[in-house]
């Protein structure tokens, strides 16, 4: 295996190598790498991914959208991924791209994902759960949480519409309440100099 001389430390590089051995172990470097440059271009090529990375602040339709977008490229990668990786070897589950989707949805969904599927291919490719584990942490909690942020989100926004809204009505009933006094207090003090001293 040849040093690629470049170290990258951290959870990244631990990913990174696993992913390069899984995929040569399953002899698709080059597929795995072509995947990796799509998926780089597609972020490069999204300006509301774009925005997202480079400013969080944004409105619960801005996040959706850009959630929406961001699970079809997972999903997209990924099943290319998977097609290249174990397509051969699995053709009922990962022999095309349509059901590499199919297959991943399953997988994130949760359901037989373990002993239906990636036992299965593990038997074939030990370290086949270096590609499965990060996509269902990825999908199903990472997302579901981004999903309940953008939630939150927009009910928070709203409450503090409301709130601004009240304290608005609070703030002008204030004003016109003081105007009231300030006029009741022009109106005594004119009294009080129509009645003049005694």
């Amino acid at each position: 295996m040849a040093d690629n001389s470049h170290q990258i430390s951290g959870v990244a590089g631990r990913y990174a190598s696993s992913l390069y051995e899984l995929a040569a172990e399953a002899n698709s470097v080059d597929a795995v790498a072509k995947d990796l440059d799509r998926f780089q271009a597609m972020i490069d090529s999204s300006a509301d991914l774009q925005r997202l990375v480079n400013s969080p602040v944004f409105s619960a339709e801005d996040q959706s959208r850009s959630i929406v977008a961001l699970m079809a490229m997972l999903f997209y990668v990924a099943a290319v991924m998977a097609t290249n990786l174990f397509g051969a070897a699995f053709p009922d589950w990962f022999g095309s791209l349509g059901a590499s989707l199919y297959t991943l949805f399953q997988v994130m969904t949760l359901e037989s994902w373990s002993m239906g599927i990636v036992r299965p291919v593990m038997t074939a490719f030990p370290l086949a759960w270096l590609f499965f584990v990060p996509f269902i942490l990825l999908s199903t909690y990472a997302v579901l949480n981004l999903f309940i942020g953008v939630i939150v989100s927009a009910m928070q926004e709203e409450t503090e519409a409301a709130a601004s809204t009240d304290r608005q009505a609070l703030h002008d009933d204030t004003a016109s309440i003081l105007a009231e006094v300030r006029a009741l207090r022009a109106e005594v003090a004119a009294l009080r100099q129509a009645d003049g001293p005694k």
